[in-house]
């Protein structure tokens, strides 16, 4: 019987070496929801749909994981070409709207402006009425060094106490610090809070779209590997089938 080739042996171990991992972290991630889903249980009283949200998520997407982990592990080890194709064909279903996620946040990390413009406004007006909007409002501005939405005089609309912006305008802030005071003062942060965020979010989007790009190249070649498999375990079986016939065949002549 024909043995594997050298190239066709390395593509099977890093087919196994890749995916025993990820199948081992699709059971984890369905073992996390359960988990959550149970514990939820417990708080019925409280609003958890958020965490029932994502905890059914997590068992969704673990159960794709460890499905193609599966194929992946099982039809390398055992030698199964059609489980080596439906790898292939799993991981191209799962790579396409990965591929378009990852372009379009490459592509249109710029167009955030206007959303982020009108938000800006949005929670602005909330900040004297709703503390959850101002604690928001306060992390943002100390975070990034910025103040408003494009800079202190911005908050004059918002706020009823003239010259007046939130203390976490302040470089070093106080109680207080942020009433009657001069919107130009070097005491404040001028930079707008509108580019700093946008300039944060485009980072983001364009690291998330590398990653995705990266991702998606290891995707390929593991369609390449499980197609190059799959036409190599079918040979493999079907010389080893013929073998077989033939051995069966010498053996009842000899036998008559």
């Amino acid at each position: 019987m024909a043995g594997l080739s050298c190239s066709e042996q390395m593509m099977r171990i890093w087919l196994l070496v890749v995916n025993v991992p990820l199948f081992l972290g699709g059971v984890l991630l369905i073992a996390i929801g359960i988990y959550g889903l149970m514990s939820s249980n417990d708080y019925e009283e409280f609003e958890v749909s958020n965490v029932n949200s994502v905890s059914g998520i997590m068992i969704a997407v673990g159960i794709v994981v460890s499905t193609i982990g599966f194929l992946g592990c099982c039809g390398a080890y055992q030698r199964r070409h059609w489980m080596m194709y439906a790898y292939s064909v799993a991981i191209l279903v799962l790579m396409v709207p990965e591929v378009t996620i990852g372009f379009y946040a490459y592509v249109y990390r710029g167009d955030i402006s206007d959303t982020l413009w009108k938000s800006m406004s949005d929670s602005m007006a909330k900040y004297e009425s709703n503390s959850i909007t101002a604690q928001a409002w306060d992390t943002v501005q100390q975070d990034l060094e910025c103040c408003g939405s494009d800079g202190p005089e911005s908050w004059k609309d918002y706020l009823e106490a003239n010259n007046t912006v939130p203390d976490s305008c302040c470089e070093t802030e106080s109680d207080g610090c942020g009433t009657n005071v001069e919107y130009n003062s070097t005491a404040l942060y001028q930079e707008g809070c509108h580019d700093a965020v946008q300039e944060v979010i485009e980072h983001c989007l364009l690291v998330l779209g590398h990653i995705v790009i990266l991702v998606a190249m290891l995707q390929l070649w593991g369609i390449i590997f499980g197609c190059c498999l799959g036409n190599a375990f079918r040979d493999y079986q079907s010389v080893g089938y013929d073998l077989l016939d033939h051995h069966s065949i010498d053996s009842s002549v000899l036998t008559s």
